[in-house]
């Protein structure tokens, strides 16, 4: 199962005001929780027990990377030519979540939690978080924002902090580790062809 985490207003200053959802197969708790006014949090990770702590970690369904410092409408168009001519890996979603964007890497099959698995999923997402932070795409590619496996986002249909939805768009395929692991090739050979 998913955990959804609705943040009730003050929660910022105390960490109880927050109340923990148990999504199950059949959604219901997603329709409940788009009626909130309030922040919805959930992160592409299944749980075993009600705490989205990383050892109750079962798989993950896919590496969401937070993109931000989109100023200008250039910037999106740099961002979809670079997914058209793969210079970064294409998303199965992105999702726009009122200041910025999160790609969703959607995987073919869930990944198992095993330590040495995660490790190794956390440098592939560091990896191409810092390929996707690039200055053609956002202003702070100097500072590129490298979050946890298990970070959660603004929920699709929930509040931005504007007030309006956050909404996703299909803009590809499932992708396989295989995949990803290629435009890691790509970085590490373009890095070492621009030190000779």
């Amino acid at each position: 199962h998913a955990i959804a985490v609705e943040l009730l207003p003050k929660a910022a200053e105390d960490k109880k005001n927050v109340r923990r959802f148990v999504v199950y197969d059949d959604l219901k708790e997603i329709e409940e929780l788009l009626k909130s006014d309030n922040f919805i949090i959930m992160s592409p990770i299944s749980y075993v027990g009600l705490s989205r702590k990383s050892d109750n970690a079962r798989y993950i369904h896919a590496l969401a990377i937070d993109l931000d410092g989109i100023t200008k409408e250039q910037n999106i168009i740099d961002l979809f030519h670079q997914i058209k001519h793969e210079v970064i890996p294409k998303p199965t979603y992105v999702v726009f979540s009122g200041n910025g964007l999160h790609l969703y890497y959607k995987f073919e099959k869930p990944i198992p939690c095993f330590r040495n698995i995660v490790e190794q999923l956390a440098k592939l997402k560091q990896a191409i978080t810092k390929r996707v932070w690039n200055g053609y795409i956002t202003s702070l590619s100097k500072k590129p924002q490298i979050q946890s496996l298990f970070q959660g986002f603004r929920m699709v249909g929930g509040r931005t902090k504007a007030g309006n939805k956050t909404r996703a768009f299909l803009t590809g395929e499932e992708v396989s580790i295989e995949y990803l692991n290629g435009f890691c090739i790509k970085e590490k050979e373009r890095t070492n062809n621009s030190g000779n």
